[in-house]
């Protein structure tokens, strides 16, 4: 079964077995400091309550399942400090743009 929050879908190659990579998450910041996120889903039994409990017992560990990327700082014009985009004089806009 993949457990997939408190639902279980069949697994078609047994358990333990990684699905492949999922989409990109959407970035959480457009300008500066965001994070984009996918995963695999992670084939166990149905007893495991959390993927981190079946992790444990299929020897896999969180980078094999979980992939973070940096992504939105874009800073046009300007410098990306303190998770956000500062501006020189003359320019404004969320990423300095303009």
């Amino acid at each position: 079964m993949y457990v997939i929050g408190n639902s279980a879908v069949a697994c078609p190659n047994g358990q333990c077995n990684l699905s492949q990579w999922g989409h990109w998450s959407n970035c959480t910041s457009y300008c500066g400091g965001g994070a984009s996120r996918r995963f695999k889903h992670l084939c166990c039994d149905k007893s495991y309550t959390t993927i981190e409990k079946c992790a444990a017992h299929c020897n896999i560990t969180a980078k094999d399942y979980i992939e973070k990327r940096v992504c939105g700082q874009t800073c046009v014009n300007g410098v990306f400090r303190q998770n956000k985009c500062q501006c020189p004089q003359n320019f404004t806009g969320k990423c300095c743009e303009s």
